[in-house]
């Protein structure tokens, strides 16, 4: 019942007097009544609440705050040149570190670098860590950024590319999106990256809701952690971020790419005197073989072996030697450079040294040209093509590392090369060949 605000009829200036307040206190002035005429106070109010079955109760609302999966370290493939004496100093970046902490963003992951006499020649960055989603909407770049990227676009057509701008593989590829699914989301998978021969090496799964995101594996060298599931709304626990694997430094030394074998020589003598009766002997001279190539001993390298000479092409007679003409000299491979290609001897003429072994492919071996020898065309005098050669002018071009064969006559051997972590053997030499014109 509502309160009166004054009784005018019985004791003038009383407060009002609540007639009926719970049902069981009525005349009882226990509550709510006026002060009495006299300058009283008023007493106490009261608060009665009333509700319905469940009863009601308060709720937190949690944003599903998950987690992106962290970026995958960069890859760098390429040759450094050194000399005898320097020193070399690798440094591995280690894969960013579990990020235990809710609504933080994932950690990155260390440069990996190669320096030679204290001054940096390759640097790697590692990939960035995932970020946190911080409120129930879908954050389309919460995944970190794989290392190399050149681009803030995160869309599947985003390019991932190494620090030479070289476009594919080379870059360390980003982590996944965390997901939004009700009472809490899921963390992103981490970033994928790939070894030196195009293996994939996946980063840490995706995980679900307030579950901990999964460790890149320790062999997946470069590649992300995953990011933690979001917080669970029924519990108010979360999930970590996962840690991204280390970087890795491959190595490979000792021979490389080299050189082509050199033609042989080319000699012509216009007349030789034998008299009635003499014996008269013609040896035509063997190409030059290649030598295999030679692993270490615990397989840390390839140790490349000078090609065999080509044999000498002479005529004797009873009289003696009147001609001789020598075979090419082998091709040499990789040292403190490439290969040296055929070192003939600068005394000896019409004879064409063999290419040096350079990047990318071994040396072409070298050609008797139609100015040393008129038939040269029908007697296909060309060189070898050095391993890897795709064109050029040299006898077979080379999909492969291995050093193609001479032509028919003179010509030197190519030069092997190293490929796809192989070394390969140098082509053969071709054999050298006796003219003889002769009247009575």
């Amino acid at each position: 019942a509502l309160p009166i605000c004054g009784d005018a009829s019985v004791n003038k200036g009383r407060g009002g007097i609540v007639t009926n307040i719970f049902n069981t206190e009525a005349g009882t002035n226990k509550y709510c009544n006026g002060g009495s005429a006299y300058g009283g106070f008023g007493l106490d109010g009261a608060l009665r609440l009333y509700y319905s079955y469940p009863a009601i109760k308060c709720q937190r609302n949690v944003p599903d705050n998950s987690g992106g999966g962290g970026g995958a370290g960069q890859i760098w493939m390429g040759e450094i040149t050194v000399t005898p004496g320097q020193k070399l100093s690798f440094n591995i970046g280690n894969g960013g570190e579990n990020q235990n902490n809710p609504s933080s963003n994932g950690k990155d992951g260390g440069s990996t670098s190669i320096a030679v006499n204290g001054t940096t020649v390759a640097l790697v960055s590692g990939g960035k860590g995932g970020k946190y989603e911080s409120d129930n909407t879908y954050i389309s770049s919460s995944g970190g950024f794989g290392g190399g990227i050149k681009t803030t676009d995160f869309s599947s057509i985003a390019k991932y590319s190494n620090w030479m701008g070289v476009e594919g593989i080379l870059g360390g590829q980003n982590g996944s999106q965390g997901n939004t699914v009700s009472n809490g989301s899921g963390g992103g998978a981490g970033g994928k990256t790939y070894k030196k021969d195009g293996t994939v090496l996946n980063g840490g799964n995706a995980v679900g809701s307030a579950a901990n995101g999964s460790d890149a594996p320790s062999n997946s060298y470069g590649a992300g952690g995953a990011g933690g599931g979001g917080v669970a709304s029924n519990n108010g626990t979360f999930g970590k971020g996962g840690r991204g694997a280390n970087g890795y430094i491959y190595i490979e030394w000792g021979n490389s790419n080299g050189g082509g074998g050199a033609s042989g020589q080319v000699v012509t003598k216009k007349s030789i005197w034998v008299s009635a009766g003499s014996k008269v002997e013609i040896t035509v001279g063997k190409g030059g073989e290649p030598k295999p190539v030679l692993a270490s001993a615990n397989g840390s390298g390839y140790f490349g072996q000078k090609g065999n000479d080509g044999g000498d092409s002479f005529i004797k007679t009873t009289e003696g030697e009147p001609v001789r003409a020598k075979g090419g000299e082998g091709g040499y491979p990789a040292g403190t450079a490439h290969g040296l290609g055929g070192n003939y001897e600068e005394k000896v003429t019409n004879s064409m040294k063999g290419e040096s072994g350079i990047d990318g492919y071994g040396g072409a071996g070298g050609s008797i040209t139609e100015e040393m020898f008129p038939l040269n065309s029908a007697l296909e005098g060309l060189g070898g093509c050095g391993g890897n050669m795709t064109a050029g002018s040299c006898n077979a071009a080379a999909s492969t590392g291995v050093g193609k064969n001479a032509g028919k006559t003179g010509g030197g051997g190519g030069g092997g090369a190293v490929k796809d972590g192989a070394a390969y053997t140098g082509g053969k030499g071709a054999n050298g060949m006796v003219i003889i014109e002769w009247n009575n």
